[in-house]
């Protein structure tokens, strides 16, 4: 896909940082974003420039980080 799409619910107003790493570490796309409280949809587009693998995505939110494997086909 070219467009990579993630949901999550924030617990406030706040700027979240999210990162698509490769599997040896290195980060192929970085995006930040403005959250409401609440559920949040955020859509990276930049995904038709990596290629076909899996990935890490990671949201980083104040002291917290989430990440979570993705396959991009």
């Amino acid at each position: 896909s070219n467009q990579l799409t993630t949901g999550f619910k924030s617990e406030s107003n706040s700027v979240v940082k999210i990162y698509v790493t490769n599997m040896n570490g290195a980060v192929v796309l970085s995006n930040s974003s403005t959250v409401q409280k609440g559920y949040n949809t955020i859509s990276i587009n930049q995904a038709q420039k990596i290629p076909s693998g899996t990935y890490l995505l990671t949201i980083i939110k104040d002291d917290k980080t989430e990440t979570i494997k993705v396959i991009k086909q």
